[in-house]
Parts: structure tokens; sequence; C-alpha cells
């Protein structure tokens, strides 16, 4: 093989390489987190549902985020 045949192989797979680790990267950071959810685990918690009263009363979520956090609770409780 030529020098420009392997330079251009070796450029080939890097593209593919880093498309391949791009898309893997996107599919990861996509992941939505659950509103609400202070520990990871999917769910709203009585307790969850607590501490974002407490921070509507706080004025630190709106209302919209705190009826979708309830509607999350009563409608998803396993999720």
């Amino acid at each position: 093989m030529s020098k420009q045949l392997c330079f251009m192989l070796g450029a080939a797979c890097l593209v593919l390489l880093l498309a391949v680790a791009s898309a893997s990267e996107g599919a990861v950071s996509s992941h939505a987190s659950v509103p609400g959810d202070t520990d990871g685990d999917n769910k709203v918690s009585d307790d969850e549902l607590k501490a974002a009263e407490e921070s509507y009363k706080k004025g630190e979520i709106s209302t919209e985020e705190l009826d979708k956090i309830r509607h999350i609770k009563e409608n998803y409780p396993g999720s």
C-alpha cells in the first residue's frame, strides 16, 4: 500500500470512530430527567413532592413546574 492510501484509510477510520463516539454520547446525554426527582430513581416520592411544594412557596419553581411534578407523582408512581 502506498503512504497516501494508508493515510486516507487511517483518516476514514478516525472519522468513523468520531462519528460513532458522537452518536453514542448523544444517546446517553439525551436521557430525560424526571422533574421533581432529586435522588435519580426516576420516581417522585412523597418527600420529593413536599420538597417541590416548599420550593414553590419560596418562589424557586413556577406553578407549571409544580403542576408537572404533581402530575408525574399521581400518574407515574413507578416511573
